[in-house]
């Protein structure tokens, strides 16, 4: 503070990223405990903070929570199934996986559709996944579900797939669909992994919902804003490939993270004048809704009264044994993404 209590700070906010474990979740509380609001780029855990943020200090986030994407994969794969097993990671201190599989079951589940078996529980933060997948995998032969739903990290998933491989029932095709941590198994794919081909060349199907793809930009483009879709593929002096020759949208994370930036820009270069304060920040966050949605590159960003994104984008991915992704479909929590005085937001 300067002499006579006027505030000298430069920082307004910040921009969280990384995965949704404790320690970040710990690091939310303080810069909230600090009055700086936070904004949450890629973090998709159903609670980002210990505590119940305070209304007057905002914890908003960009992309689509967990219950969100289970939402979409469920809309997703109902009208193709009527069966679903769960495998979930019981690590207590991953806020990622812990949400997923209820969230999954809950919008699964109804007169038509249901889980079958129990829930398989592993735990990621202990050795021998790969041998406790072996059992899951005798379970899933056994009870044959219609599709798995694996509410886990690619490191587990990818040793399930192997498991997979040599499992007793080989012609029976199984059919995975996760969440957005999965972009790290499909980058492995991709890159060539021997096992993980393997896997998926005997009759595994992995398809993932994730944040945000360049391919939806061509395949459904009334979802997003054409000058921020610019910005990340035109050959503009300051556009991503300009500045960035050797970057990959792929995995979503450039994507992400440009629009957290965006969100911040335009929230502190505001109509009214500039929010340069954490205070006048917090005080203008709230109205970033319907009208004054973000023009996200990865969909429209609009808050809700808890600065959670409203009926955000979800793509669908399937990722196969040669190593090729596929773009399946834009999904949302409600079936359409949002688009201002267009669809829900």
């Amino acid at each position: 503070m300067k002499p006579g209590g006027s505030d000298d700070r430069r920082l307004v906010a910040v921009v969280a990223s990384g995965r949704s474990l404790v320690a970040t979740r710990n690091a939310i509380d303080a810069l909230l405990a600090g009055s700086i609001p936070v904004v949450s780029d890629r973090l998709t855990s159903d609670r980002l903070a210990t505590a119940d943020p305070s209304p007057s200090v905002p914890l908003v986030r960009v992309a689509p929570r967990n219950s969100d994407q289970a939402a979409a994969s469920a809309a997703f794969i109902k009208p193709e199934t009527a069966t679903a097993m769960i495998i979930q990671d019981i690590n207590p201190v991953d806020t990622y996986a812990a949400s997923l599989g209820q969230a999954f079951k809950q919008s699964y589940v109804d007169s038509s559709h249901r889980i079958i078996g129990r829930i398989e529980p592993y735990n990621g933060a202990l050795p021998g996944v790969g041998n406790t997948m072996g059992g899951i995998v005798r379970d899933i032969c056994e009870l044959r579900p219609d599709v798995v739903f694996f509410a886990g990290r690619s490191d587990a998933l990818g040793a399930m797939v192997q498991v997979l491989s040599s499992r007793v029932c080989p012609d029976f095709p199984v059919r995975i669909i996760t969440a957005d941590d999965a972009v790290d198994f499909a980058t492995a794919v991709v890159r060539g992994d021997p096992a993980l081909r393997a896997g998926l060349n005997m009759n595994v199907s992995v398809s993932y919902t994730t944040l945000a793809h360049p391919a939806a930009w061509d395949d459904a483009p009334e979802f997003f804003a054409a000058q921020s879709v610019a910005a990340l593929r035109d050959p503009c002096e300051y556009c991503y490939p300009r500045v960035f020759p050797d970057g990959d949208l792929n995995d979503g994370a450039a994507i992400m993270g440009f629009d957290g930036l965006l969100l911040v820009v335009r929230a502190v270069r505001s109509s009214d004048g500039s929010n340069d304060s954490p205070a006048l920040l917090t005080q203008y966050l709230p109205r970033i809704h319907d009208e004054e949605s973000i023009p996200g590159a990865s969909g429209w960003i609009s808050l809700s009264e808890t600065g959670e994104s409203t009926n955000k984008a979800v793509p669908i991915l399937r990722i196969a044994g040669d190593g090729q992704i596929q773009f399946i479909q834009l999904a949302s929590s409600t079936g359409t993404p949002c688009v201002p005085k267009v669809t829900l937001c």
